[in-house]
């Protein structure tokens, strides 16, 4: 078992997940003409920018930064607010003067214009918190952008989260009775909540495990019962099992020139550029896509904006958000008609279309370059498997509200 500490959430890299669809709410949204939508932490003067969840410490040095490109031809004028936000992802009962200081609605600073590529867009760019928003309180967030050109039409939502070093958390692997051993995997949480003082009450304590973070699954774990004077324990039975799945494909579009890992074909016409993706297809039994353990690959993350096409130095950054371009990329699983099949492709999740003509599932979207990640669901199960030997990443999430309070922070390690 891996694991590894992230601020303030843990990370446990394991054999082994996916279960049940979250309990919070899924409502993170992007209009169509967005693209390269991405939302991360990020260190003051490092340019480079890594696939991590967007949650930060209250106080700290790390700031999130919203990138997005904007493809359309009619002007926007991009406005966002901030909504402090339940474990379910719902608006809290705050004023927003109890969260923030600052205004309520801003305006995302002027874009900056695509570089000689065949697709233009403006890219804009957001850091949070900012001179004109601070956030006073940890917990849920939603970040929220509309147009106020359009009667306020929604842009774009997506959620973050601040954090507060109250609480340190362990990830438990136990093994799984009976026919689940081979295809599952059971998690349970050790807190130890000292800083909390010894007269908390359990009740006051939520914590949530969750494999991945784009598309994640999460789970709220019940309390089992104290450890010593300090620690909780959480889990059951019955809760915490995460079904194996597969590994996730890599598709590398860092360079639309010379084919990367996973594409079959690059094309360009029409004015665009078309990418054909290598043929996938569903498993029959003995037939398995290999679980192979020590192959490297995302976990469900994607990095948009990383281009090998323009000449640099030996060495230099590859990310260049302004000159990166935009790609038709398609996907077809082999398999059986019949079947209600999604494309998953790092944060997006998109329906296939069964092509009868070539006995296969279709999809196709436009993408940045850079590198995904990308995989299968059929009726909510793994096409191509499905193995508690995965290589996968989990987090664990613990919100806390003392008696009488009226929101719900998070708490870290």
């Amino acid at each position: 078992m891996r694991t590894g500490l992230l601020l303030f959430l843990l990370l446990l890299g394991v054999k082994g997940v996916y279960g049940q669809f979250p309990t919070t709410v899924d409502d993170e949204y992007t209009a169509p003409e967005l693209g390269a939508v991405t939302l991360l932490p990020q260190e003051t003067g490092k340019a480079e920018r890594q696939p991590l969840p967007p949650l930060i410490p209250l106080r700290g040095s790390l700031y999130l930064e919203l990138t997005f490109d904007y493809l359309g031809d009619a002007p926007i004028h991009p406005v966002y607010r901030i909504v402090h936000c339940t474990p379910e992802g719902e608006a809290s009962d705050l004023f927003t003067s109890d969260y923030l200081t600052g205004f309520e609605e801003n305006t995302i600073p002027a874009p900056e214009r695509s570089q000689g590529t065949v697709q233009p867009y403006l890219h804009y760019t957001l850091r949070l918190p900012n001179s004109d928003v601070k956030l006073r309180l940890g917990g849920n967030y939603a970040v929220e952008v509309r147009d106020g050109y359009n009667e306020g039409r929604l842009l774009l939502r997506r959620r973050f989260g601040l954090t507060e070093p109250l609480v340190r958390a362990t990830l438990e692997q136990r093994e799984v009775a009976g026919a689940e051993r081979l295809t599952h995997q059971h998690l349970w949480v050790h807190l130890d909540v000292e800083k909390l003082g010894r007269l908390l009450d359990p009740r006051d304590l939520r914590v949530f495990v969750g494999q991945g973070w784009n598309n994640a699954r999460w789970q709220e774990l019940p309390r089992h019962s104290w450890e010593g004077v300090a620690g909780l324990l959480y889990g059951g039975q019955d809760t915490g099992r995460f079904a194996g799945g597969d590994e996730w494909h890599v598709l590398d579009l860092q360079s639309l020139r010379v084919p990367g890992e996973g594409v079959r074909s690059i094309l360009f016409r029409d004015e665009a550029f078309h990418v054909e993706v290598l043929p996938d297809r569903f498993s029959f039994p003995g037939r398995e896509r290999l679980h192979a353990s020590s192959r490297a690959d995302l976990n469900g993350w994607c990095v948009e904006g990383y281009t090998t096409d323009r000449l640099r130095p030996s060495g230099s950054s590859k990310y260049f958000p302004l000159e990166a371009e935009y790609a038709w990329v398609y996907f077809t699983l082999e398999g059986l008609a019949g079947q209600d099949v999604m494309l998953e492709v790092g944060a997006r999740r998109l329906p296939m279309r069964y092509s009868e003509e070539r006995g296969m599932y279709e999809a196709s979207v436009y993408l940045k370059q850079g590198v995904y990640s990308y995989r299968y669901l059929a009726g909510g199960l793994f096409p191509e498997g499905n193995s508690a030997e995965t290589h996968n990443e989990y987090h664990c999430l613990v919100y806390y509200r003392p008696s009488g309070g009226r929101y719900w922070t998070l708490v870290r390690f």
